[in-house]
């Protein structure tokens, strides 16, 4: 049984390493003679007003920036250089990171829009309750530094006492 087992793995990798060997298939080229599709134009703004980027911004059309795929690397060869190719002589681990891809591109990112939505709703002049105001009062009271430094731990205070007077395990809950 040990035996079949082998031969079926070795069959399996086998099959998957002449995979990586065989030549990309070539580029589809457009028809000729087929008109070109015209696609919806979308706006660039969302229902505040905001800018907002479109899917093909970052990461193509599809999901898949065929872009950074390798002309010379074949597959087989190394498959990371061949699909990552553009990307790594395009870019530099910023100083700060340990490492850097596409996931830490993505988080920078939302950091930057969030920071421009705080921003936006900050600098509002929303009516108390709204929304935007909140968040401007919010951002206020994290940004003042000089008031967090002067009230020090004042504010909670009494809930620190509590914590600090806890002897037994299930007061935790309470």
């Amino acid at each position: 049984m040990k035996l079949i087992n082998s031969f079926v793995i070795s069959a399996i990798a086998c099959i998957g390493l002449a995979a990586c060997n065989s030549p990309a298939p070539p580029e589809p080229q457009p028809a000729v003679d087929a008109p070109a599709a015209e696609t919806p134009v979308a706006s660039n703004k969302d229902a505040a007003g905001h800018a907002r980027s479109s899917v093909a911004d970052g990461i193509g059309e599809w999901g898949i920036d065929v872009a950074e795929i390798s002309r010379t690397v074949e597959p087989g060869d190394d498959f990371f250089v061949f699909v990552n190719e553009g990307w790594l002589q395009r870019s530099e681990i910023p100083a700060g990171f340990s490492r850097f891809g596409a996931f830490a591109e993505l988080s920078l990112e939302a950091e930057e829009r969030v920071a421009s939505i705080v921003a936006d709703a900050a600098e509002s002049n929303a009516e108390a309750g709204d929304p935007r105001q909140q968040i401007g009062a919010v951002h206020a009271a994290f940004m003042d530094t000089a008031t967090i430094e002067q009230r020090g731990l004042e504010p909670i205070q009494e809930r620190l006492d509590a914590l600090i007077g806890i002897s037994v395990h299930d007061e935790v809950a309470l």
